[in-house]
């Protein structure tokens, strides 16, 4: 993975993230693509083995600092919008997490309101305590948190109100079947109503 961020070979894609009451983009997500040979490596075949192996940690620096260099660039450029990475477990339980995302958004120049990390649900609820600690410290710079997948069976509802979360993205497998399956409108219009 270093080879592939040094060969220009790993590249962030922008996701725009849409206010659907006023149709403004506010945001937008990096998410990581990898290009070998000109063509795509799917992210599930390089980031399950870069968890594993620990190349996580540098690929996920790498990341947040180019997302929030970007996002620094949009706002100095009028553009009201913040950016958001995903996080891992490996990222987060790493040594001096906390202070290695102050550090990134001190050198690029983004404050830390336009700064979102998006933490998978699962994550969340197997590394409950050590989690929950480091992402308040991020929140407490400022740093919106985000959960992820939210609604895949990992989490209770009544887990929600223990997290230092802003946002709830509900797990596509609940959106999708909106407007056709009523016992999902139901659970859906629940976690809102909850979130």
């Amino acid at each position: 993975l270093q080879r592939a961020i040094s060969n220009g070979e790993l590249t962030l894609q922008y996701q725009p993230v849409v206010d659907l009451a006023t149709s403004r983009v506010t945001g937008a997500e990096a998410l990581v693509r990898w290009w070998r040979d000109d063509a795509a490596v799917p992210p599930r075949e390089f980031l399950g083995a870069a968890e594993e192996s620990g190349l996580i940690v540098p690929l996920g620096d790498w990341v947040l600092r180019e997302a929030c260099t970007q996002g620094a660039l949009w706002r100095a450029a009028s553009w009201d919008v913040g950016v958001s990475v995903n996080l891992s477990a490996r990222q987060i339980s790493a040594p001096g997490f906390p202070g290695d995302v102050a550090a990134v958004l001190a050198e690029t120049g983004l404050e830390a309101s336009a700064l979102t990390v998006e933490v998978n649900e699962r994550i969340l609820v197997e590394h409950a305590g050590e989690m929950v600690d480091r992402l308040a410290e991020l929140r407490a710079l400022g740093v919106r948190l985000a959960i992820d997948d939210f609604g895949t069976g990992y989490a209770s509802l009544a887990y929600l109100r223990q997290l230092p979360a802003d946002i709830i993205k509900i797990d596509p497998s609940f959106v999708d079947g909106l407007g056709r399956d009523e016992t999902l409108a139901l659970l859906t219009r629940t976690v809102v109503q909850v979130g």
